[in-house]
């Protein structure tokens, strides 16, 4: 599986990275406990740190293979029940995400996927990195995304594409993780730019905001090549002479430095490069 580093451009919601370490679900889900059986459950519920990965994919294996009628069945149960638990009982369970997700795709395997993931609202600016072989989906919201090379995208649920189960479950870390453990700080190029820099060479993005009106702003040369996207306001480039606006995208050779102009509107683009 790719992996990726995305930034929220606004609020942006999503399920991801990791195992939930705060929630045992199979515990606190009767229905999810129902579905997997009670021999993987309880073997889940009892394991320790030396066995918990393997208890996991048992788990989450014996989650994604079952029919589509016990599936159905017992998410039209969960919804149901909850549906009488007060505001604390309901945040416990996700409520509000699970009844969304299950008007959006009703009966999918997805929708019970939630509980062995972590939940993450990004604010603006933020940004997460995702690792090979680790789980995710988008749920809600705007985010720029830099991926590297791939040769598949695997789906399992919440989606109308080919679900190739047997593939995910199989190629999964099953890692226990926080949430806020996949969140990473950029560090300060210069006045106008920020960089995101994940702990591989693969790639790294620039996030750069040039405030209105500015005479020239030299835009740092990358040794190697790059992506240049405008996501919002206007400018130019007097070494390229190309008006620069929204959706503008350039490819800039290595030891380029580019020098822009902005006009009225500030300037808002992303860069991407090989992080070497």
């Amino acid at each position: 599986m790719d992996q990726v580093i995305r930034q929220s451009l606004g609020r942006h919601e999503r399920i991801n990275c990791s195992t939930n370490i705060k929630m045992n679900p199979v515990k606190n889900i009767p229905e999810l406990r129902v579905i997997v059986g009670e021999e993987v459950a309880s073997k889940f519920v009892s394991s320790d740190e030396a066995n918990q990965q393997s208890a996991l994919k048992q788990c989450f294996q014996a989650l994604m293979t079952a029919s589509k009628p016990v599936i159905e069945s017992n998410l039209i149960a969960l919804v149901t029940r909850i549906a009488s638990l007060d505001e604390s009982g309901r945040a416990e369970v996700l409520a509000p995400l699970l009844c969304r997700l299950h008007s959006q795709f009703p009966g999918d395997v997805g929708c019970f996927a939630i509980y062995f993931l972590n939940f993450l609202a990004l604010k603006p600016g933020e940004a997460l990195y995702l690792g090979p072989n680790e789980p995710h989906a988008y749920l809600a919201g705007d985010c720029v995304e830099c991926m590297a090379c791939s040769d598949n995208v695997v789906r399992a649920g919440l989606t109308p594409k080919y679900k190739d189960v047997d593939t995910l479950c199989n190629m999964l870390n099953y890692t226990f993780e926080s949430a806020n453990s996949k969140l990473f700080a950029p560090t300060r190029d210069d006045q106008f730019t920020v960089v995101f820099r994940p702990p591989v060479p693969d790639f790294a993005v620039a996030d750069i905001n040039i405030p209105p009106s500015s005479p020239q702003f030299l835009l740092r040369p990358r040794d190697t090549a790059s992506i240049l996207l405008v996501l919002d306001g206007e400018g130019s480039t007097d070494s390229l002479g190309i008006y620069l606006n929204h959706g503008t995208v350039l490819f800039l050779p290595a030891g380029l430095q580019l020098n822009v102009t902005t006009s009225d509107h500030a300037l808002h683009m992303f860069q991407a490069f090989a992080n070497v």
